[in-house]
């Protein structure tokens, strides 16, 4: 029998080797001595030690015996890969899933850290695929304890850090799914609940998200004998009062490297918008960064004391007409006055009223369906741009107005009809839209292409190694070359696969 090329071996889970049926390994003590020397990672395991997981109190006559017959009949399937030291035994394998569990879970809290939430996630998600059943499920012995918990506390960081990655940039369900989990894990950990809830939220879950509150605060009360912490009932109060969400409505800043002209240009446009109101449409290909540029541009422009509106187009089907308009003005009137005032506000116009009501931050007037102005002849509809715009005027005062429309392919033909009103009537105003497909000869304004990041600004997102063997095959994606570098050779992110049929798709049944 040859021995392996290369050692690559799994024991977050099932235990294998790969390229090897585990009967070639030998007995179940020669695959579990394997396992031992494996979950060491490189260092030497006494041979005390190794008897001491093979057999427990049951020791044979001559015990370094044993593990020495067993060591040799494993380097003849593996070859000299398990040499001896004066400390003991130790494996040299080429990959194991532990070291990259560990390697991706810290990764994933770093870039967690440091404000990049794209990477984060794909870290996490890149951990979370290691774990291919439970945690060392087959042995409960005293030597798989610590590594156990080893395991578990990298998988939890690496859950939570996913979880909080993805209601960063916007992945609402993803962030509900991990939250969840690591509330399975950890009942008490706060940090997920209020994930969980804030995500609810942002679904338009209200009730799901104070029932999952409630449950919590009954465990805690019941376990502990204190409530929720500050920041958790903040959050709570948020939900309650109907803003659904606690004023942290950002789209992620992640992926922000390499384009400082993009920036530059986007402070100039909204400069010259004081003198004439502009639009412009930020173009490019799925992963370029054109959600993470507005992000990053936003909260420059709020510091600069603008008012910024935010909405994000549901696919085609999912939303009413004109609702990112309607979701944008609701959000930002509500937090800019607070629902009570902002009920004053509008509950004289029956237009806005009806319009605005379907959130249920401000009550329609009696008798007025937002159907009547959202979906009326052409006369209705100018009849809720015009007291759009009014409110959008009386709100801001003097300062300059930003409307941010995210994904706006996915647009309504109502939606990009009110934001071409809008550009043309108001004061003072950038309307702002990111799509994958060219809109400038639809709407008109301005266009601002995302091409590739450069080298030099990929390798701030991965390694040197990464990017001297993924940047060419990414395209300089930055979205791409993340999840390239996270996933093994030949394999192909979900991102590029989803973005190749999505192309595809637009070229009919003959291509």
């Amino acid at each position: 029998m040859h021995a392996v090329d290369r050692l690559s071996v799994r024991v977050v889970g099932v235990f294998r080797v790969e390229g090897l049926d585990e009967h070639a390994l030998g007995s179940r003590k020669a695959r579990t001595l394997l396992r031992v020397l494996a979950c060491e990672r490189g260092g030497a395991v006494s041979t005390d030690r190794l008897a001491d997981a093979l057999w427990g109190d049951e020791l044979p006559s001559k015990p370094s015996d044993q593990v020495s017959v067993l060591v040799s009949r494993l380097r003849a399937v593996l070859g000299p890969r398990i040499p001896r030291s004066d400390a003991g035994y130790s494996l040299q394998y080429d990959w194991l899933d532990l070291d990259e569990l560990l390697a991706r879970s810290r990764e994933a809290v770093a870039r967690l850290g440091t404000g990049h939430h794209a990477a984060a996630r794909v870290a996490s998600a890149a951990a979370l695929r290691l774990v291919q059943g439970p945690v060392l499920a087959d042995d409960d012995a005293l030597w798989a304890q610590g590594v156990r918990a080893e395991i578990e506390r990298a998988v939890a960081d690496a859950r939570l850090a996913g979880a909080r990655a993805a209601l960063e940039v916007r992945a609402f369900e993803e962030a509900t799914e991990l939250g969840t989990a690591a509330m399975v894990s950890d009942p008490f950990d706060e940090v997920a609940l209020r994930v969980v809830m804030r995500a609810h939220a942002h679904l338009g879950r209200p009730g799901s998200a104070l029932a999952v509150y409630t449950a919590f605060k009954e465990r805690i009360v019941d376990e502990f004998g204190v409530g929720p912490t500050a920041e958790t009932e903040q959050v709570h109060d948020a939900i309650v009062l109907g803003s659904g969400h606690d004023n942290d409505e950002h789209p992620a800043a992640t992926l922000i490297v390499g384009r400082d002209g993009e920036l530059a240009a986007l402070d100039a446009w909204l400069a010259a918008a004081a003198s004439a109101s502009t639009l412009v449409v930020v173009e490019g290909d799925p992963g370029i960064g054109k959600s993470a540029l507005v992000g990053e541009w936003r909260q420059r422009a709020e510091r600069s004391g603008a008012h910024v509106l935010f909405a994000r187009c549901d696919q085609p089907g999912l939303s009413l007409p004109l609702q990112p308009i309607i979701d944008a003005v609701t959000d930002w009137v509500a937090r800019v006055l607070g629902p009570d005032q902002a009920d004053l506000l509008v509950g004289g116009d029956p237009v806005l009223a009806a319009a605005l009501g379907r959130r249920g931050a401000v009550r329609p007037v009696d008798g007025v369906r937002a159907q009547d102005s959202v979906e009326a002849p052409e006369l209705g509809r100018r009849r809720l741009f015009d007291a759009l715009g009014v409110l959008v005027d009386r709100v801001r005062g003097d300062a300059a107005v930003v409307v941010i429309i995210d994904d706006v392919h996915e647009a309504d033909a109502g939606t990009l009809a009110f934001l071409a009103s809008y550009v043309r009537t108001a004061r003072n105003a950038m309307v702002l839209l990111t799509s994958r497909d060219p809109l400038t000869a639809t709407v008109g304004g301005n266009r601002l292409v995302l091409g590739p990041i450069e080298r030099d600004a990929a390798a701030q997102l991965v390694s040197d190694d990464a990017v001297s063997r993924l940047y060419d095959r990414s395209g300089g994606n930055p979205l791409f070359l993340l999840e390239l570098a996270h996933v093994g050779d030949g394999e192909l992110p979900t991102s590029i696969v989803e973005a190749v049929r999505r192309r595809s798709a637009t070229l009919g049944p003959a291509a």
